[in-house]
């Protein structure tokens, strides 16, 4: 677990529960106990952050030496861009649940990822675990030179088939 309060817990399942199975998740805090709870895994789940605690809007989207891509400072076509986001699945090789990703050598995603910005397809350079951190992925691609201009040009990472939640980013003209 990483962070509980009265109204959100994060948590990292680690990697090797089975997938599209029925687990049982329970919660206690102290003696009490929730009602368990039927939930299915799935093999990935990717969500981009977001600036806002709603999970929608301008995704965490930054430049390599980590300046956000903002309306102010918008990426442009051809751009190295690093988004942060969670729930890519499995990673080779793996790292234990909770555990900070290495930098050597770097766990990359399993499964096929891609990215389209704006409606087109970004190139992915690196998809994986974040190094220094636990249960923090990243992926890094490069802007497409066809992306159109935008201070809210919608994003969705697809991993394993199954899409993100589209956020948004800064695309300047190119």
């Amino acid at each position: 677990m990483l962070f509980a309060s009265d109204r959100q817990i994060n948590a990292i399942i680690p990697f090797g529960m089975p997938v599209n199975a029925r687990q049982t998740l329970v919660v206690q805090k102290g003696s009490s106990i929730t009602v368990p709870e039927p939930v299915t895994l799935a093999a990935a789940q990717p969500a981009i952050f977001t600036r806002n605690q709603g999970g929608t809007g301008q995704g965490i989207v930054v430049s390599p030496s980590g300046q956000f891509y903002d309306p102010g400072n918008p990426a442009r076509p051809g751009d190295v861009i690093v988004i942060y986001c969670a729930g890519l699945g499995e990673v080779s090789p793996p790292v234990p649940a909770g555990a900070a990703a290495p930098a050597t050598p770097l766990s990359l995603v399993t499964a096929k990822v891609s990215l389209v910005i704006g409606g087109r397809e970004a190139r992915v350079l690196f998809a994986g675990l974040a190094p220094g951190y636990a249960g923090l992925y990243q992926v890094n691609a490069i802007v497409p030179e066809d992306a159109p201009p935008g201070d809210a040009v919608p994003v969705v990472l697809t991993v394993a088939d199954q899409a993100s939640p589209t956020v948004t980013m800064a695309v300047g003209a190119p």
